[in-house]
């Protein structure tokens, strides 16, 4: 979807003279060769914030009865403050730090 078409690549004929569906050139299969800077941007985003992801879903539905927009609003309106929903959670544990460190190398 993100990828640059690829050029019509010629079809390889056989001796008989019948075309052939497969393509001459190799490297041609599988994933997009040339990637826009948004998808890379986003894959990296999701690799670098995804247990941050998972947090705000669990303390959105824990704190504000699932509704994912609550916690953003209480902030900007100023019925709470970021510290108020951080005291409400459990502490940061080494084995937490360990795990997040091992999921983004």
């Amino acid at each position: 979807m993100a990828a640059k078409s690829q050029p019509n690549i010629p079809k390889a004929k056989s001796l008989d003279g019948v075309t052939n569906d497969r393509t001459a050139s190799q490297g041609q299969w599988g994933r997009a060769w040339e990637v826009d800077w948004f998808s890379l941007a986003s894959v990296i985003f999701l690799l670098l914030f995804a247990p941050f992801i998972v947090y705000y879903f669990i303390m959105a539905c824990d704190q504000y009865s699932c509704a994912l927009t609550g916690p953003v609003v209480d902030i900007v309106t100023g019925h709470a403050r970021l510290s108020d929903i951080w005291a409400k959670t459990p502490p940061i544990t080494r084995k937490a730090a360990q795990l997040y460190t091992l999921w983004v190398t």
